[in-house]
């Protein structure tokens, strides 16, 4: 009976050991990335995720047909947008300009310039999309 406990504390260590080298394998071995299997990119379905939605974006703008009033839009709101800058200035220069009112100056002078750049970076995405140049394209 002691040769026969023997034997299974044995098998029982070789057993153990073998769950346990078959673990640490398995834990070492490379992890495979989704997509790389079958020889495709990780972000293919990132890809087609933000295609469907620019696509999506695009009709729903419907800016083909639309064009002439975006533009119009673009326009006007690059002229706000100086307006707005030249509104700034004279308010500081009628106003207290001590070091609070020209940092406060600043900073909306530097928003209204990241608006207006904004717009103008529109314009050739904007081109792109119908494919043509925009009437404003000379205006920006």
């Amino acid at each position: 009976m002691s040769r026969l406990c023997d034997s299974l504390k044995y098998v029982a260590i070789g057993v153990l050991v073998i769950v346990s080298i078959s673990m640490l394998l398995r834990y070492l071995q490379p992890k495979k990335r989704e997509g790389l299997d079958n020889g495709g990119s990780p972000y293919t379905a990132t890809v087609s995720k933000l295609d469907n939605t620019v696509t999506m974006l695009t009709n729903m703008m419907n800016i083909d047909s639309n064009r002439k009033d975006v533009e119009d839009i673009l326009v006007n709101l690059k002229k706000m947008m100086q307006l707005a800058q030249i509104k700034t200035l004279l308010e500081f220069a009628n106003g207290k300009m001590d070091p609070a009112a020209t940092k406060s100056t600043s900073d909306s002078l530097k928003s209204l310039k990241n608006m207006q750049e904004s717009i103008t970076d529109s314009i050739p995405y904007l081109d792109g999309l119908s494919g043509g140049k925009s009437k404003v394209s000379s205006f920006f």
